[in-house]
């Protein structure tokens, strides 16, 4: 019983400390408001897409056609194209940060690169970690996962198009990340 106890007072100390370091998370008043279905623009690249904001996926993920791995001072990238509805196509060369496997139910799992963009939805601009896949069987380029909207977005499922994007720093920052890769 002694050995439980002192066990138990273990856990309820390193929870304690835990929820210390975090961030209190923000009222709901201060986060954004969007629907299931908005338009986005991902940086770099200052390209619209038109992005279904899923809070059952936990990473964003990306159309990406004709995807090629290349290396770069010893580091894998990938080169993918994204073609929008307006029918504009933007090519992309980013760094892989990892890569995931997704199981889906009857058919064999896919081994995915993962890269970091910029994503802007309404004012909200954050990078985040995107999956590639050829979704092209799907209705939304981009799927905006939850790692995204954590501590700044709300879903109301019965809204769309609620959010123009505006986010002028996000330019700032993207084109600034730009050089430093180059």
């Amino acid at each position: 019983m002694r050995i439980m106890t002192v066990i138990l007072g273990f856990l309820v100390l390193l929870s304690s400390a835990h929820a210390q370091t975090e961030s209190p998370p923000r009222p709901a008043k201060d986060r954004l408001v969007v629907g299931v279905i908005e338009r986005v623009i991902v940086f770099p690249g200052n390209f619209l897409l038109h992005a279904k904001v899923d809070t059952g996926a936990r990473t964003s993920s990306l159309n990406a056609q004709d995807i090629t791995t290349t290396y770069r001072q010893g580091e894998r990238y990938v080169r993918f194209s994204v073609t929008n509805r307006e029918g504009r196509t933007a090519t992309f060369q980013q760094r892989v940060v990892r890569h995931v496997r997704i199981k889906e139910v009857g058919a064999p799992s896919q081994r995915r690169p993962v890269i970091r963009l910029g994503i802007c939805l309404g004012n909200v601009f954050r990078e985040t970690e995107i999956s590639l896949a050829d979704r092209s069987n799907f209705n939304f380029q981009l799927l905006v996962g939850r790692k995204f909207m954590s501590q700044r977005v709300i879903v109301d499922p019965s809204l769309e198009y609620t959010a123009t994007p505006s986010c002028p720093n996000a330019v700032k920052a993207a084109d600034s990340r730009d050089k430093a890769t180059k």
